[in-house]
């Protein structure tokens, strides 16, 4: 898949607290997209905190190689007045030797 959507989901499942959900982001192809659409504001916290930690397994399995690299661009969707809502959208990065890079 390419685009994932996750509407209200994480929230309602606790999703970033078990293994589903940072094994679907570890194993998505480069230019994955995921997007999550929740107005809470802890399980946006929770997901950039699971990046984070996915962030720092990788870079500690790459350091060995010599190679760093971001997994993720994240950008966060904000709330206006007249329209309450959070989200925040996910780019998996294309790795270095990846065949699937742009």
């Amino acid at each position: 898949f390419d685009l994932f959507i996750f509407s209200y989901v994480v929230f309602e499942t606790d999703a970033c607290k078990f293994k589903l959900l940072p094994e679907i982001l570890k194993r998505s192809s480069s230019n994955s997209i995921f997007i999550f659409l929740d107005p809470h504001k802890k399980t946006i916290n929770d997901i950039l905190t699971l990046i984070s930690a996915l962030e720092s397994s990788i870079a500690k399995d790459e350091a060995k190689n010599g190679n760093t690299h971001k997994l993720f661009e994240i950008v966060q969707c904000k709330s206006s007045s007249f329209y309450q809502f959070k989200g925040i959208v996910l780019f998996k990065v294309p790795r270095h030797g990846d065949r699937t890079a742009i």
